[in-house]
Parts: structure tokens; C-alpha cells; sequence
């Protein structure tokens, strides 16, 4: 999967600052990781509206870095109700290991 980020919206909120940025991404991760975690518990996720909703989660906390190809595969499951859910989390603990090692440190600079 291509890891195309855009950090327009974060930029934008932290006021250009680049030490808030960097935080702000080092939050972002931690808490995408956690909501990707969710995905592992299949009895969690046995309930519709509640995968529906771990999905939704998901799409938006990528939205917020711009990453198109994780939010296009959330709505794809959105829209189609897959429930093999090990694809969006091995793709995202892909685009995480991606930002957390070519992105976050090019921010700390």
C-alpha cells in the first residue's frame, strides 16, 4: 500500500509549531495503535455496530493525517460490511511503522 501523508490539518492546528506537531503525531500513533489493537479482539468485534464503529474510528484518525489509501480501505469495509478485519490492521501497523520511522523524525529536526 502506498503511504501518501498529508499534515496539512495537523500544521494547521498547531499553529506551525513543530515541537507541538511532532507531539501531536507521537499522540496520533499511539492512539491509532490502540484503536488497531481493537481489531485483534474478535469477540469485540463480533458486534456490528461495534466493528462498524472501531472502522469509522479508524477512517477519521486517518483522515486527520491525510493518509488516502488507509481511509479509501475503511470505507470500502464501511460500505461493503467485510468483517476480515486483519487486513485494516495489518495495513495500518504498516502506515504506522511508516510515519513513526520516514515522518516523526523529519519533524524533530
Amino acid at each position: 500500500m502506498e503511504h501518501s501523508i498529508d499534515l496539512g490539518y495537523l500544521k494547521q492546528i498547531s499553529f506551525g509549531d513543530p515541537q507541538l506537531l511532532a507531539d501531536m503525531v507521537d499522540e496520533w500513533i499511539e492512539d491509532t495503535r490502540d484503536r488497531l489493537n481493537k481489531l485483534e479482539d474478535k469477540l469485540l468485534m463480533s458486534d456490528p455496530k461495534i466493528a462498524y464503529t472501531q472502522v469509522h474510528n479508524l477512517k477519521t484518525s486517518f483522515f486527520m493525517i491525510g493518509h488516502a489509501s488507509m481511509i479509501r480501505l475503511c470505507e470500502k469495509y464501511l460500505q461493503n460490511n467485510l468483517s476480515d478485519y486483519q487486513i485494516i490492521a495489518h495495513e495500518g501497523d504498516s502506515a504506522l511503522n511508516y510515519i513513526q520511522v520516514k515522518i516523526l523524525p523529519s519533524l524533530r529536526h
